[in-house]
């Protein structure tokens, strides 16, 4: 029926993908790809950060490329995501010349510099991971990584509202207020900021759940929790969220089976819900 829209969405064997990166002649994007899929095959903390940037980068590309609109939301960039708090802030996407991406040579909240382009936070910076100049606007991804536990091991592999979210809202909070750094002449603030939490770890009630639990008052016995909730609640800054399921369907069918993101968490959860350990809100 030429009436009704069908979304067709290309799905490409990664082996595919490899081969075509090492045909010739050489490009920018040939050689982004095959860092994307080498980030991807392996993940680890580090690797997750570095395949996250490189994705976002390409995606940049091909948005040029298809022609779509450079102005959009937040919320419409992060389809599968959820806003915990906040505004859907406007962004621009920005034009890319695909350059491995560089990392941030101090805190945030030390610089005065200028933010270019997409980059690596600096090792050790509190509260997110990669710095995505959109327009006026400041997207801050902290990458969350899991990897499912050997037999004997305790790896947190799902998500909790303190710790996961709340904590890194906050510290990233701190270093933005105080910032001296700008995006096409605007300084960065917590108004024209948004904070993404990208998780590769599942939210055990869903994730529609999981944000309205980070809007929940803690009970009163948790001391730490009650102390982060209180930072939180009075933060103005936009908060948004992707689990692991999310953060799949962001990244598409085809980069979704690499094997850094194909293993199954199901049996092997160690976490705030597993037998014997306290949940947390």
């Amino acid at each position: 029926d030429p009436k009704v829209r069908t979304r067709i969405i290309p799905i490409f064997s990664p082996l595919y993908l490899s081969a075509w990166c090492e045909q010739l002649p050489q490009s920018p994007v040939r050689t982004r790809v095959a860092r994307l899929l080498e980030f991807g095959r392996n993940l680890q903390h580090r690797g997750f950060e570095d395949f996250h940037v490189a994705f976002e980068d390409l995606r940049c590309w091909a948005w040029a490329k298809l022609n779509k609109d450079r102005t959009t939301t937040v919320m419409a960039w992060f389809s599968r995501a959820e806003l915990v708090r906040g505004k859907d802030l406007q962004v621009v996407v920005p034009d890319t010349n695909l350059e491995l991406a560089s990392r941030q040579n101090c805190n945030l909240g030390e610089s005065s510099e200028a933010l270019a382009s997409f980059s690596l936070a600096r090792s050790g910076q509190p509260g997110f991971d990669v710095l995505m100049p959109m327009g006026s606007t400041l997207v801050a991804c902290e990458c969350r990584f899991s990897e499912p536990p050997e037999e004997g091991e305790q790896t947190a592999t799902k998500l909790t509202a303190t710790e996961d979210l709340r904590k890194k809202v906050n510290l990233a909070a701190r270093e933005i207020s105080k910032t001296g750094a700008t995006i096409n002449s605007v300084i960065v603030t917590l108004a024209n900021s948004v904070f993404v939490l990208f998780a590769h770890r599942d939210a055990s009630t869903g994730l529609e759940q999981f944000a309205a639990s980070c809007r929940k008052r803690p009970p009163e016995a948790r001391t730490s929790a009650l102390e982060q909730f209180d930072e939180f609640e009075k933060g103005e800054m936009s908060v948004v969220v992707l689990d692991r399921s999310a953060v799949l369907e962001h990244y598409g069918p085809t980069f979704a089976r690499l094997g850094g993101f194909i293993m199954d968490y199901d049996k092997r959860h160690h976490g705030p819900d597993s037998p014997g350990s306290e949940s947390e809100l």
